[in-house]
């Protein structure tokens, strides 16, 4: 009984693996697919499908399926190792966000609460900072501080 039923069950899957499919546009302009040939009275000609079930064809029409698992296995080490590089270059950037963060909160701290500031006059003195270098110190900082503290 048991190989009856295998034995029908196998008929059943091969009758679909080889069925005829159909493609035609109805009176509404409407295309329709199906495994029954058209009804009579089809705006246009029926066409016959061509679909052949199981397995699809590798790209390139190969048969060799070693070959071409291979050459996928190949396609996705590369794919992630440029993920994984991506990755660490995003991991790097957020880091050197983190610590220019940390700078521009501490260049604003230094801003807002030291009562005299002091900086670089460019012939290696110093100068102190008075109110509008002192404000400027505070818009640049607050700017670094939208732009790398998020």
């Amino acid at each position: 009984m048991r190989h009856l039923m295998l034995l029908v069950l196998m008929f059943s899957f091969s009758v679909v693996a080889h069925g005829q499919f159909y493609k035609w546009v109805d009176k509404n302009g409407i295309t329709q697919y199906s495994d029954q040939p058209p009804p009579p009275g089809t705006a246009r000609a029926e066409e016959r499908l061509n679909i052949k079930s199981g397995l699809a064809q590798p790209v390139g029409g190969r048969t060799n399926a070693s070959a071409s698992l291979a050459e996928q296995e190949l396609g996705f080490k590369k794919r992630r190792a440029a993920e994984e590089k991506a990755g660490i270059e995003r991991q790097a950037e957020i880091e050197r966000n983190k610590a220019r963060c940390i700078q521009a909160n501490s260049k604003l701290k230094v801003f807002r609460d030291s009562p005299r500031v002091s900086l670089p006059d460019g012939a290696g003195g110093v100068v102190f900072a008075d109110d509008a270098a002192r404000q400027k110190g505070i818009d640049e900082a607050q700017q670094d501080i939208n732009t790398y503290c998020r």
